[in-house]
Formats: C-alpha cells, structure tokens, sequence
C-alpha cells in the first residue's frame, strides 16, 4: 500500500475506511512532520473503534516518533487507548521511552488484568505520577485490589517502594491504614539488619500500646572499640511505673522533700513507695509521709543529725491503675500474615518477563482469525474480523 499527497492514504467505508493485512506488518505508515495515522470512528457503539489492529503473535498496535508521542488516543467518550492481551505475561499495552506512560483525565492511566498495571524503567522510574487536584484525596497513584496487594514495590538493588511528603502538617512521606488487619508489617529477610529502621532526630511516636516479643534496647558505640556497641535493656515490670529520685539533707533530723511538678502530674497518689539510703553516719532513716507530690524522712530514735541521703520514689501512672499483667491471648496479631508469605513464595518472579518483540522475523502466512459471532455486513472478498474483544 502506497499513497502520497495530503493524504497518503484515504478510506471511507461502512465497515472499515482502510483494510491491510501482511506478514510482516498489516499497513505501515510514516510521517516527516504530522501523523503516521490520524483515523476517526462517529459509530455510537462503544466497541468500534477509531483504529483496531490485531496481531497474533507480534504487538497489535506499534507506534513510533523521534521527537513526540509515539502512541496517542482521543475519545470524548470512551477509551482513548485500549490493549489486550489475554496471555500471561503479555501486556494489554506496553510502552517505553523517557516517559513510558504519560497519561491525562480523570484516570490517566487505567488497567485491568492479572497485573492492572505493570511498569518498568530501564534508566528513571518504572512509575511517575501527578496530581493536580484541589482536595488532599486527588491521589496521584491510586491501587485497589479485591484479594492481592493494592501496590507491590520491588527493587533487586534499591528501595521497593519510597514516599516522601511535603512539608505541611499531615503531609506524610507514607500512611498506612487497614480495615481490619495491621496497618503496617515490616520484616526483613535478613537477621543481621533490622525489619524497620526509622532514621529521624525525632524517632517515633506511637499514639496506643507497643507490644513486643523481645527486649527494648538502649543501643550506643562502644567508645572505645568501634567495633562494638553497648546494648542497654529497659526494665520491666508488671505494672505501668513511674520513678522519681534524688538527694537531700536532714535538718535537725528531717527533711521534707518537694517532689517534681511533672511527677504529681503523671503519678496516681495512691500506692506510692519510697526508698531512702543514708549517705553519712545517723540512726537509721524512715519515711514519714508520702505522696505524688511530697516525701517526710525522719531520722531514728528522734536524731536530730544532718545527714545527707538517697531517695527513689515509684509510683503508677494515671490511667493505667488496672493494668493486668495476664490477659486472654491475642494470637492473631501475633501471626506473621498472609501477604509475607505470599511475597516469599514470589521471589522467584519478581522480575516482569521480558517484553514482547516488536518486529517478529516474518513467518508463513497464518489463516485469518476466527469469524466475529455478530459480524456486521461487508464485501464478500473481505476477510473474517478477529473475535470480539471484552471492554472493562
């Protein structure tokens, strides 16, 4: 097929405007400046098409250009680009370039299949997304699963999955909610590096409980061997407890001492208990009075000394007076859950297959596809259109 002029081919009909069918390639087309092929559908029905090209083994539809979009698509009311490729592993629509997909409207990019969506960059990013809609849910990747993962990231040398937010309150660099399981699971493969490493100068902050299988550790180099560090573990107890402690000095045989204003605060005055060691030569201590706010120590035997001493204060946090240390056994949040396993059970395919060829050696001349159940009437030299294709 060969045309030259304004349009280098033109075709009106009441089936298809242009037919081509080869071996190689159904019709090839190119222009210097403008479209290889500018095609226009006014059917009302959804399945036809302004271009539809089928290939049974090759890419149905390739488009090229140096400087521009290889591919573009228009439709005021339907897909402005449709591809299907019901095989495993085969892409309803592949794209590569600086931009592998750029997209535009209320979905700009749209997929459905065993991967909805499936993107892979060779120099930059596999995906790049924006949003410029005015309300914080104008998402610029949005997932949805029925059953699997809303988003799988996988990197074999850097990260699988980064956020990052602005610098706004509530602008999280990553949040992360569920309906009715963890909203969050990390673990790593390794046991040498930790399954979470948070690395700001604030640290975490944890609005509930922390429940935990091991220790809470105080981690710090070794100054003097930099191939050591020293591991601190936090004290544990059946209780939530608070302390406070300090020195002070008898005055003729008391002391009354002023706890902090931050301790009463947070500290129940109910089951207080002090400890007092004596640092210079007395009688013996006792502890007169106590409370959240305020400790009496009174030398024996009515000494009238100035000895110096110790105090340790423990108290119980507000709130948290009924804590039981024995409780029924939550095992389900305790059990690893399905999507790690499932993610061991995939390292084998992490990686996409390799892209389908786009310029098959020629082959013999396969027959046509099958009839369309419902063809619409056309010459009789024309051959059988492919099967019809299912729209999402």
């Amino acid at each position: 097929m060969y045309g030259n002029g304004y349009y280098g081919v033109y075709g009106n009909g009441s089936y298809e405007g242009v037919y081509g069918r080869g071996i190689a390639s159904g019709g090839h087309f190119y222009s210097d400046s403008g479209e290889g092929v500018t095609a226009f559908s006014y059917s009302p029905y959804d399945y036809d098409e302004g271009v539809y090209a089928y290939s049974r083994e090759g890419s149905g539809v390739y488009g090229g250009s140096y400087n521009n979009t290889g591919l573009y698509g228009y439709s005021t009311n339907n897909h402005g680009v449709y591809g299907d490729a019901p095989g495993w592993g085969n892409y309803g629509g592949y794209f590569d370039g600086w931009s592998g997909v750029y997209g535009n409207g209320y979905y700009g990019v749209y997929g459905n299949g065993s991967y909805g969506l499936r993107a892979r960059g060779y120099g930059d990013d596999g995906v790049w997304a924006t949003s410029y809609g005015p309300s914080s849910s104008s998402d610029g990747v949005y997932a949805y699963s029925s059953n699997g993962r809303g988003v799988y990231g996988y990197s074999a040398n850097n990260i699988g999955v980064q956020g990052r937010g602005g610098s706004g309150i509530g602008d999280y660099g990553g949040y992360f909610t569920s309906g009715g399981y963890r909203g969050l699971y990390a673990e790593s493969a390794s046991s040498s590096w930790y399954d979470a490493y948070f690395g700001g100068e604030l640290g975490i902050y944890v609005r509930g409980d922390i429940d935990k299988g091991g220790t809470c550790n105080f981690v710090m180099d070794h100054p003097g061997d930099p191939s050591m560090e020293i591991v601190y573990v936090c004290l544990e107890g059946d209780e939530v407890g608070t302390y406070t402690r300090g020195s002070a000095r008898l005055t003729n045989g008391v002391a009354t001492v002023q706890l902090p204003d931050h301790f009463s605060l947070v500290t129940n005055s109910v089951g207080i208990t002090v400890q007092v060691t004596p640092t210079a030569d007395c009688n013996g201590l006792y502890v007169a009075e106590k409370s959240n706010s305020t400790i009496v120590v009174k030398e024996l035997n009515g000494g009238t000394s100035g000895a110096t001493f110790d105090y340790l204060v423990n108290g119980i946090r507000k709130g948290y007076e009924d804590h039981q240390p024995v409780r029924e056994m939550k095992a389900d949040n305790r059990e690893p859950g399905r999507a790690p396993e499932d993610a061991k059970q995939e390292e084998q395919s992490l990686a996409p297959p390799e892209p389908p060829s786009i310029s098959p050696e020629p082959e013999e001349e396969e027959p046509a596809p099958p009839p369309d159940p419902n063809p619409v009437p056309e010459p009789e030299d024309k051959e059988p259109a492919p099967p019809e294709r299912s729209i999402p």
